[in-house]
C-alpha cells in the first residue's frame, strides 16, 4: 500500500515538475501577491470537518502550502481523515490553484463575481511588466478572444471575462493565457 501511494505521489511531482518549468519559464515577477475576492462558496463545510478548530487550522496549512505537490498531498490527506471532498471545498482548493497561476501571470488581484471574472494587472503604470513579451503576449490573447474586454478604471488595467461561474471555470482560462504565453515564447525562439 505504502509503494503504491509513493508511486502516486510520484507521479503527481513529476507532473507538477513541468508545469513548475513553465511558470518558471514564463514568470517574470512583476508582483508578490494576489488577492482573490469572490460571491462564490469556498470553505470547509461544517459536516465535513464538524471542529471549528480543526477548520481553522487547516486553513493556515493551506494557506502555508508552496505547490502542486503540496497541495495534492493535503488533498489526499482531507479525503482520508473526513471522506470525499466537498464542491465548496474543491473550490477553496482551486482557489489556492488560481492564486498562483494569477501570480505567473503577473495579475495582482482577481475578482470573480456575479459569473464575470476580474484579472487586475500591476497597478504601478510605470511598471516595467507593461514593457515586457509578457504583457505583449496577454494584450496579443485578448485581442484573440473576443470574449475579453479590457478596462482602465482609476488608473487600474482589468481584463474582464463573462461566463466564469466558478473557480475552475477561472483556473481553466488562466491555464489557457498562460500555455499561450509559453508556445509564444516557444517559437519566438525558432
Amino acid at each position: 500500500m505504502e509503494e503504491l501511494r509513493n508511486d502516486e505521489f510520484q507521479g503527481v511531482f513529476e507532473e507538477q515538475e513541468i508545469k513548475d518549468q513553465q511558470n518558471a519559464f514564463l514568470q517574470t515577477s512583476f508582483i508578490r501577491d494576489c488577492t482573490i475576492d469572490t460571491d462564490l462558496e469556498l470553505l470547509f463545510p461544517d459536516n465535513y470537518i464538524s471542529s471549528v478548530s480543526e477548520r481553522v487550522l487547516l486553513y493556515r496549512e493551506l494557506d502555508d502550502l508552496k505547490g502542486e505537490g503540496t497541495l495534492k498531498l493535503f488533498e489526499q490527506t482531507l479525503t482520508d481523515r473526513f471522506g470525499q471532498i466537498p464542491k465548496p471545498a474543491k473550490e477553496l482548493l482551486d482557489v489556492v490553484r488560481l492564486r498562483w497561476q494569477a501570480i505567473a501571470l503577473n495579475m495582482e488581484k482577481i475578482i470573480v463575481k456575479e459569473k464575470k471574472m476580474f484579472c487586475y494587472l500591476p497597478s504601478d503604470q510605470r511598471s516595467k511588466y507593461y514593457f515586457s513579451k509578457e504583457f505583449a503576449g496577454m494584450m496579443q490573447w485578448i485581442s484573440k478572444n473576443p470574449q475579453c474586454k479590457v478596462r482602465e478604471n482609476k488608473g487600474k488595467l482589468a481584463v474582464i471575462l463573462e461566463h466564469v461561474e466558478s473557480i475552475h471555470d477561472a483556473l481553466a482560462i488562466l491555464h489557457q493565457i498562460s500555455s499561450y504565453l509559453v508556445q509564444n515564447r516557444e517559437l519566438e525562439k525558432l
